[in-house]
């Protein structure tokens, strides 16, 4: 997976599905999955992973997030991930 190549989107779901919290971009540098904290607009890095197993597989089904600065504890989407 190269960051370059494919939209932020795409490789962030293929991150998910091969279980990684982070993706290499072309000089080796992995940019690690984080979401926007609705509070206060932090950038905060995933606290939980919740597995999911099913015929294909072991993959990440969902990330919880909990912000530092204000406490806040949430479930972000797949469309609320971005890559650092």
């Amino acid at each position: 997976m190269m960051r370059a190549q494919k939209p932020e989107a795409e490789l962030i779901a293929e991150a998910l599905e091969t279980g990684q919290l982070s993706v290499p971009d072309e000089h080796g540098f992995h940019h690690e999955l984080y979401a926007t904290c609705p509070a206060d607009d932090s950038h905060v890095a995933p606290a939980r992973t919740i597995w999911k197993r099913d015929a294909a597989g072991r993959h990440i089904d969902q990330l919880e997030f909990h912000c530092p600065r204000c406490g806040r504890t949430w479930q972000a989407a797949r469309t609320e991930l971005h890559l650092r």
